[in-house]
């Protein structure tokens, strides 16, 4: 699977298994004004995405739902491994909340991706975000912070209209 983040939206959406174009910045600033993932890359703005999850893109995104996107940084020596340690941590919490991963996975970085990881998550409840995030369970979860550790440097979360899921 690969993203692409582009500075237009994508006119490949026949390839695209998703396609959105961020509408808010909760955190950071996605400097994408449009994102896809397809099975093959778009072009050269198009990074591989190496799957945490079992599935490289779940299609579990129903009409309504929110949907984020989080590109983060790790921290050296870190990868896919501490990278689904995390998402397994934090997996009840986000089931909680009403949150499903669609797609996690590591990427290269590059002159137009600083990022080494990428995930996009769903969100059936309104305010899941903010529920996960307040939710003292999860905050104090010792398996979840010493995943956390794996973040470092740069990251954005954006909140997605989505076109194509």
């Amino acid at each position: 699977m690969y993203v692409t983040a582009s500075q237009a939206p994508t006119d490949h959406s026949a390839a695209c298994v998703f396609t959105a174009v961020p509408v808010a910045h909760v955190m950071g600033k996605l400097e994408a004004p449009a994102i896809a993932l397809s099975p093959e890359p778009l072009g050269p703005q198009s990074v591989e995405l190496t799957s945490a999850v079992p599935e490289a893109y779940s299609k579990r995104y129903q009409p309504g739902m929110q949907v984020l996107a989080f590109a983060f940084q790790l921290a050296p020596g870190k990868g896919l491994a501490e990278l689904k340690r995390y998402v397994d941590a934090r997996a009840s919490a986000l089931a909680k909340h009403g949150g499903a991963v669609l797609a996690c996975g590591c990427t290269p970085r590059t002159a137009t991706w600083p990022y080494d990881t990428f995930e996009l998550i769903a969100f059936s409840k309104e305010g899941g975000l903010q529920g996960i995030m307040a939710d003292e369970e999860y905050k104090q979860n010792p398996e979840v912070r010493a995943s956390q550790q794996i973040f470092s440097g740069q990251g954005a979360i954006a909140a997605l209209s989505v076109s194509k899921g």
